[in-house]
């Protein structure tokens, strides 16, 4: 594969063990290669193609493929403001977006299919302000809030046809609440379309968009969800529940620690993570841990950390952060394996490979990537003026208002 431009001028430089890279500006950086002269978000990484959504304030925020083969940038798609922007893209047989208003309910709001190569396929402009699409066996689904209600359509993934669509109002044998919450989006789409509106969770049959079942009381807090082989699992006030998709009936029940509404929720092969905050007898704030088996419902190990944190599980591990901490704990029982300091607060992390290494990879708030092997320990730390995102595939990527880099993970590992 031919070398692609190194950085030479953004000030960015690699500090392992031995020492520090940084050197005045203009000094190249071997381990981090500009493929394009543009910024923005990294949305996904697909079929070889990496996507990104342009920073609307330095270009005019479309939607950018860019081949990670030959790091040619293949189209440019639409553009978008700050009172709309696109959703995430679905990619499968085609590329699958909409458009979200900056209007919560009401606001205008398109649906694309694009080929491959950057060509519309079709659009539908009927919907509201999109927000979220999913895709199975030749099916485009998407949520969208043409007024007060929203609306869940399905297409023809081939040429745009509305298959059905269904209005999602509140259960009228319950009371709403005088001011019901706006959270309404697409959960995933299996044997049933799961949606969550208003705080109640919806299941709709595919084939016609028939509403199933509910679950949940419009006027308690509900979510997040995860679904797996058909359950669907939630978390109501300070219960959770594991929820059956065929009818939408209660398979078990555990009673949680939640005075917060931050969630973070994973599903393993056989076990369920969750994460809560809430504050103790003493109003001290703290993070929750809870471990469930999937079919039983029973709790398997719970902790407790001070403070604030999020939860990041990969394999056998689930990562813990904190303010300027990362700790590692097993999934299997919750016992601490190791802690690494990290400066800032963690946004992201990732787990890369190279060869039969495993490291993590970490974006914290400070614009800096941090590289951490599996065992703990810090091997080094990159700053990147303006980094907006971090996106893992067979390389790890990179960006920030004005361009997108490669990391080379074998030449950082050559180095330390």
């Amino acid at each position: 594969m031919k070398r692609r431009t190194v950085l030479a001028t953004v000030g960015t430089g690699w500090c392992s063990l031995a020492g520090c890279l940084r050197g005045d500006q203009g000094t190249s950086d071997p381990d981090l290669e500009i493929i394009a002269d543009v910024g923005g978000y990294i949305d996904t990484i697909a079929e070889d193609t990496l996507f990104l959504n342009e920073d609307f304030e330095r270009g005019d925020g479309r939607l950018i493929a860019l081949d990670i083969d030959s790091d040619e940038i293949k189209w440019r798609f639409g553009g978008t403001d700050d009172h709309r922007s696109y959703t995430s893209v679905t990619v499968d047989d085609g590329i699958y977006f909409g458009m979200q208003s900056g209007q919560i309910v009401g606001g205008n709001g398109e649906l694309y299919a694009l080929e491959f190569d950057g060509s519309e396929r079709w659009r539908d402009t009927s919907l509201g302000s999109v927000h979220q699409t999913a895709y199975t066996d030749g099916v485009v689904y998407a949520t969208s809030t043409p007024g007060v209600e929203q609306v869940v359509q399905a297409f023809d993934a081939t040429d745009g046809e509305e298959l059905w669509i269904t209005e999602t109002p509140g259960d009228p044998e319950v009371e709403e609440p005088d001011e019901p919450a706006v959270s309404r989006y697409l959960i995933t789409v299996t044997d049933l379309v799961y949606i969550l509106q208003d705080e109640e969770l919806m299941a709709l049959d595919r084939s016609n968009g028939e509403i199933r079942w509910r679950y949940g009381d419009p006027a308690t807090s509900i979510g997040p969800l995860e679904v797996h082989d058909e359950v669907v699992y939630v978390i109501e006030e300070n219960t959770i529940a594991a929820v059956s998709g065929d009818d939408g009936t209660e398979l078990w029940t555990q009673v949680i620690d939640r005075g917060l509404p931050s969630v973070h929720s994973s599903v393993g092969t056989d076990r369920l993570f969750v994460r809560t905050l809430s504050d103790d007898t003493d109003g001290n704030r703290g993070r929750n841990y809870y471990t469930f088996d999937l079919k039983t419902g029973e709790k398997l190990w719970e902790t407790r950390f001070d403070g604030s944190g999020s939860m990041k599980h990969i394999e056998d591990r689930v990562y813990d952060t904190e303010e300027g901490l990362l700790r590692a704990l097993d999934a299997t029982d919750g016992s601490k394996l190791w802690t690494a300091d990290i400066s800032g607060r963690i946004q992201s992390i990732e787990i890369t490979e190279t060869g039969s290494t495993e490291e993590l990879l970490i974006k914290d708030s400070g614009d800096h990537l941090h590289k951490v092997t599996t065992d703990g320990e810090v091997t080094g730390s990159k700053s990147i003026p303006e980094l907006r995102s971090l996106a893992v595939d067979d390389s790890a990527y990179v960006s920030d208002r004005d361009r997108v880099y490669r990391l080379d993970l074998e030449s950082w590992n050559e180095e330390d």
